[in-house]
Protein backbone atom coordinates (compact mmCIF):
# COMPACT_ATOMS: atom_id res chain seq x y z
CA UNK A 1 0.00 0.00 0.00
CA UNK A 2 1.43 3.53 -1.26
CA UNK A 3 0.36 5.05 2.12
CA UNK A 4 2.10 2.66 4.32
CA UNK A 5 5.76 3.31 2.54
CA UNK A 6 5.16 6.46 2.02
CA UNK A 7 4.79 6.75 6.10
CA UNK A 8 7.41 4.98 6.88
CA UNK A 9 9.45 6.77 4.40
CA UNK A 10 8.42 10.13 6.05
CA UNK A 11 8.90 8.84 9.78
CA UNK A 12 12.68 7.78 8.84
CA UNK A 13 13.58 10.96 7.26
CA UNK A 14 15.59 12.95 9.71
CA UNK A 15 16.79 16.67 9.14
CA UNK A 16 19.61 17.48 11.03
CA UNK A 17 20.08 21.45 12.00
CA UNK A 18 22.98 23.16 12.18
CA UNK A 19 23.68 26.80 11.64
CA UNK A 20 23.30 27.44 7.89
CA UNK A 21 23.46 23.56 6.81
CA UNK A 22 20.35 21.46 6.93
CA UNK A 23 21.83 17.52 6.51
CA UNK A 24 19.44 14.85 6.08
CA UNK A 25 20.27 11.06 6.65
CA UNK A 26 19.98 8.43 4.26
CA UNK A 27 17.72 5.70 5.07
CA UNK A 28 17.85 2.43 3.80
CA UNK A 29 15.31 -0.44 3.26
CA UNK A 30 15.62 -4.07 1.66
CA UNK A 31 12.57 -4.28 -0.88
CA UNK A 32 12.45 -8.12 0.28
CA UNK A 33 12.09 -7.03 4.14
CA UNK A 34 9.93 -4.08 3.46
CA UNK A 35 7.82 -6.78 1.61
CA UNK A 36 7.83 -8.96 3.78
CA UNK A 37 6.70 -6.68 6.90
CA UNK A 38 3.88 -5.37 4.97
CA UNK A 39 2.24 -8.73 4.57
CA UNK A 40 2.86 -9.51 7.99
CA UNK A 41 0.92 -6.20 8.83
CA UNK A 42 -1.82 -6.18 6.94
CA UNK A 43 -4.22 -8.65 6.11
CA UNK A 44 -4.45 -8.09 2.34
CA UNK A 45 -3.59 -12.12 1.14
CA UNK A 46 -4.27 -10.96 -2.44
CA UNK A 47 -1.55 -8.42 -3.31
CA UNK A 48 1.35 -9.61 -4.86
CA UNK A 49 5.24 -8.60 -5.04
CA UNK A 50 4.77 -7.12 -8.68
CA UNK A 51 2.04 -5.32 -7.38
CA UNK A 52 4.36 -4.05 -4.35
CA UNK A 53 6.88 -3.52 -6.91
CA UNK A 54 4.91 -1.08 -9.46
CA UNK A 55 3.48 0.95 -6.43
CA UNK A 56 7.41 1.32 -5.36
CA UNK A 57 8.49 2.35 -8.73
CA UNK A 58 5.86 5.16 -8.91
CA UNK A 59 6.31 6.24 -5.11
CA UNK A 60 10.80 5.74 -6.62
CA UNK A 61 9.47 8.51 -9.58
CA UNK A 62 7.15 10.75 -6.99
CA UNK A 63 9.81 10.73 -4.22
CA UNK A 64 13.17 11.13 -5.76
CA UNK A 65 14.24 7.33 -4.47
CA UNK A 66 17.01 5.48 -5.69
CA UNK A 67 16.80 1.59 -6.00
CA UNK A 68 20.46 -0.38 -5.80
CA UNK A 69 21.25 -3.94 -6.30
CA UNK A 70 24.21 -6.28 -6.17
CA UNK A 71 22.00 -8.81 -7.36
CA UNK A 72 18.97 -10.49 -8.28
CA UNK A 73 18.05 -11.47 -5.40
CA UNK A 74 16.99 -8.22 -3.57
CA UNK A 75 17.82 -4.73 -3.87
CA UNK A 76 17.79 -1.54 -1.91
CA UNK A 77 15.41 1.49 -1.83
CA UNK A 78 17.30 4.49 -0.48
CA UNK A 79 15.81 7.66 0.66
CA UNK A 80 18.16 10.85 0.62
Amino acid sequence: DDAIVDDVIADDAIVDDHADVKERECKVLSFNETVNQMETNQSQSDVTVPFYFICLLHLANEKGLRLESEGLQDFNIIHN
